[in-house]
Formats: C-alpha cells, sequence, structure tokens
C-alpha cells in the first residue's frame, strides 16, 4: 500500500489514476517482479 500511495493512487479522480498508472508502469512492473520473486 505504501507503493500505492507513493505512486500517486491516493488520488480518486479516474484521470489523475490512469495518468499516475502510466507513468509509473515500468517501475510497477519491477516492483511486481519483486514481490513474487522474478528479475529481468
Amino acid at each position: 500500500m505504501r507503493n500505492v500511495l507513493a505512486h500517486g493512487y491516493d488520488s480518486l479522480d479516474p484521470d489523475r489514476i490512469r495518468d499516475a498508472v502510466e507513468k509509473n508502469l515500468p517501475k510497477l512492473a519491477r516492483d511486481i517482479r519483486e514481490v513474487v520473486g522474478q528479475t529481468d
């Protein structure tokens, strides 16, 4: 949840959420791989 808030998902505005998701997709992908124990 800390990462979610850090990426700006604390906003409930769909446009802002979508922008935050698009800007942070590469970092999110890295975070997800780290969580599941995979590496590039």
